[in-house]
């Protein structure tokens, strides 16, 4: 009878403790799924942005969708990663990449060695950037979070270079010295222009660095809050091994009183 009772509480007590791991782990997910989401959302709205200053390919263009890398994409990753170090250095692309379009296995083959070597090269010349490694052997089925997140970093590795690019060649432009015109009408025109154009950058330069301010604000917000999920999610799996390890103990020992009753 005592066996018997023991083996009910046991039964009921798994059945409620596996509910309550699934639960948890169900909002794990949940929240797993968000996180990453939003990594795809801001790594596609990156290039995005870099698309309308500089046209991609159609063969780009084919292949550039939203949640690209939420799988394997051998297509998008060989068109997204060269069309960025494209953007980011170009000689040094021709030098490390010098076959382009892919043809063939052998070709592709070669391009993902090619890929980490420029990803190297990258970590050499940004070193303040946290560009992380890449194996070629991680390129063999290009998508999930950790490739996406390389992805991203690049991305803004590049639009971080185009901001200072072209703020540098609007300034150099400005800090031309006036030359001046025999005719005064179209000397004070030319001034008039270059205030006129002085002003617009201004703006431009304002604008750009408060949308900056506010994208680092938020994507510092957004890094913290990221931390303490992950440093809760690591707490919780900590917590439910523990939880399994307790039902396995407690299943080992409902099988010993099993066997004792039984050879009663």
């Amino acid at each position: 009878m005592f066996a018997n009772a023991e083996h009910d509480t046991h039964t009921i007590c798994t059945s409620v403790t596996k509910y309550h791991i699934v639960s948890r782990l169900n909002i794990t997910t949940k929240e797993q799924k968000r996180f990453e989401a939003n990594l795809h959302d801001e790594l596609h709205n990156n290039i995005f942005l870099l698309t309308q200053e500089y046209p991609p390919t159609k063969e780009f263009q084919a292949v550039f969708k939203k949640d690209m890398f939420v799988k394997s994409n051998s297509a998008a990753f060989q068109q997204v990663t060269h069309y960025l170090f494209t953007l980011l250095d170009p000689d040094l692309t021709k030098k490390k990449i010098p076959l382009w379009p892919l043809y063939d296995s052998k070709s592709e083959r070669d391009f993902r060695k090619q890929v980490a070597e420029m990803t190297d090269a990258i970590r050499v010349k940004y070193q303040q950037v946290a560009i992380p490694p890449i194996m070629p052997s991680q390129l063999v089925c290009p998508g999930g979070y950790n490739f996406a997140k390389y992805v991203l970093k690049l991305s803004m590795l590049v639009m971080c270079e185009h901001l200072k690019k072209d703020v540098a060649t609007k300034e150099s432009q400005l800090l031309s010295p006036i030359r001046p015109h025999p005719n005064p009408v179209v000397t004070n025109a030319i001034v008039r222009n270059l205030k006129l154009k002085t002003g617009a950058v201004e703006a431009r330069v304002k604008q750009t660095w408060q949308n900056f301010q506010e994208e680092f604000v938020a994507a510092t917000a957004g890094a913290g809050s990221l931390v303490q999920d992950l440093a809760r999610l690591e707490g919780e799996l900590r917590g439910l091994n523990l939880e399994l390890k307790e039902l396995k103990m407690c299943a080992n020992q409902t099988r010993r009183v099993d066997a004792c009753v039984g050879n009663r």
